[in-house]
């Protein structure tokens, strides 16, 4: 197998990376790298405010500028608040990644933790998988280790045991366009969730200071912090389940549960003086967001949850009466029958694209082994072709060779009866003078 190992360090921890990933990958397969360089070196905040507000920059002349000939691909990349821009220009610069298998590799430059909490491993591995999947590529796997604690010399050897181990379960990916999509989509559904609970949770964080500071009547600290702790706890269970392929899809369920029951908790503490039937929007809103994940067994967990949830409020907390219980669940069912039909549409017409471009990949697989074929006959024509001629030179060849030394004779016979001729002249002439 030829392996491509194309990389952009600035710190040296994608470097170190990328040796600890090629010692484990020596041995009978074909290795190549690739160090992208940046014609102009800058540092880490420089590089952000380019990356933000002018989006360009220059790379040096890349040795490797197609990838055709190489089964697998790993790309190297630091985490900059998302794709550093070398990476991006270096996946658009290069040609022959249609149909090619990629594997991610990198570094934070924060604690992994933090960058995970505040979504910018998502952004990262979000941002070259879009890169990627314009230019044709697909990306197996990613690994991300905590550049922040590698640079200094900790968790070398724990680093390297997580290297071994991934790159033992990476395969190559042999699986149908359509299960590599839905594939695809299970696990950006998967960072979307976490990047929106992330974005949730900091909010919550944020707007909690802020209500304090401004003396708002909202939670005090005693309420707040167990509310907090146990979503924050939610969130860290969903970090670890996105490790494991198989779990993806239980993340959005765990999210349901986290943004329900936290809702719920929060009503409770809250002194409400609106009308009692305004309960149920949260509920409502809360299912509008789970239905953006696009999965109607997520709705249908949520709209349950959301019942029970509802009514337990109502019946220890808030005291609604029976009639507008019944609205409320009503509209809790209702909105999810309607969203449930809205998301199998959608996911109808997800299919249908995908089994057309299942079809055209064929079509073109099937057109390409003809274009291989017509090329294949083609070249052995043009030897066979070339081997007639080669054998019809040789024998022209021979014929003017032939002809040379007939020439030879023929001339050579000419000049000597030219001089025997002179010679008859000559004894004619003195055979006179004798007689004479």
């Amino acid at each position: 197998m030829k392996i491509l190992i194309a990389y952009y360090s600035r710190t040296g921890v994608i470097k170190k990376l990328k040796e600890k990933i090629k010692k484990n990958l020596e041995g009978d397969d074909q290795i190549d790298v690739e160090e992208i360089k940046t014609k102009k070196k800058h540092t880490f905040i420089v590089w952000v405010f380019k990356k933000i507000f002018k989006q360009k920059c220059r790379i040096e002349e890349l040795k490797i500028k197609n990838i055709s000939e190489y089964d697998l691909i790993y790309i190297g990349s630091p985490s900059w608040l998302g794709v550093p821009l070398p990476i991006r220009n270096y996946i658009q610069k290069i040609e022959g990644m249609e149909n090619k298998n990629i594997i991610l590799f990198g570094g934070s430059y924060f604690p992994l933790l933090l960058e995970k909490i505040l979504g910018f491993t998502f952004l990262l591995k979000q941002g070259i998988d879009n890169l990627i999947d314009n230019k044709g590529g697909k990306v197996l796997d990613n690994i991300i280790i905590s550049g922040f604690l590698y640079k200094n010399g900790w968790l070398e050897e724990r680093v390297g045991n997580k290297i071994e181990g991934f790159l033992g379960r990476v395969k190559i990916d042999i699986s149908s366009i359509k299960e590599y999509y839905f594939k695809k989509r299970e696990t950006k559904t998967a960072y979307l969730v976490l990047g929106f609970i992330s974005f949730l949770l900091s909010f919550f964080f944020v707007f909690q200071i802020i209500a304090i500071f401004l003396g708002w009547d909202f939670l005090t600290w005693e309420q707040f912090s167990p509310i907090f702790i146990y979503s924050f706890f939610l969130f860290l269970i969903m970090i670890a389940t996105i490790k494991i392929k198989e779990a993806l899809p239980l993340i959005k369920y765990i999210a349901s549960w986290t943004l329900v029951s936290m809702t719920a908790i929060i009503l409770i503490f809250l002194d409400i003086s609106t009308p009692k039937s305004f309960l149920i929007f949260p509920f409502l809103f809360i299912l509008l967001i789970m239905a953006f994940f696009k999965a109607h067994g997520t709705i249908i967990f949520t709209g349950i949850l959301s019942v029970v949830f509802y009514l337990a409020l109502a019946f220890y907390s808030y005291e609604i009466s029976f009639i507008t219980n019944i609205i409320g669940i009503s509209s809790i069912a209702l909105t999810t029958i309607i969203l449930i039909a809205f998301i199998k549409r959608e996911n109808q017409k997800f299919k249908n694209i995908i089994k057309i471009t299942e079809g055209l990949k064929q079509e073109k697989d099937i057109l390409s082994i003809k274009v291989k074929a017509r090329t294949r006959q083609l070249k052995e024509q043009a030897e066979r072709l070339e081997a007639e001629n080669k054998k019809k030179t040789e024998k022209l060849k021979e014929k003017l060779d032939e002809m040379k030394r007939f020439q030879r004779l023929t001339i050579g016979r000419e000049l000597k009866m030219k001089e025997l001729k002179e010679k008859i002249e000559k004894l004619k002439k003195k055979l006179k003078e004798y007689e004479s």
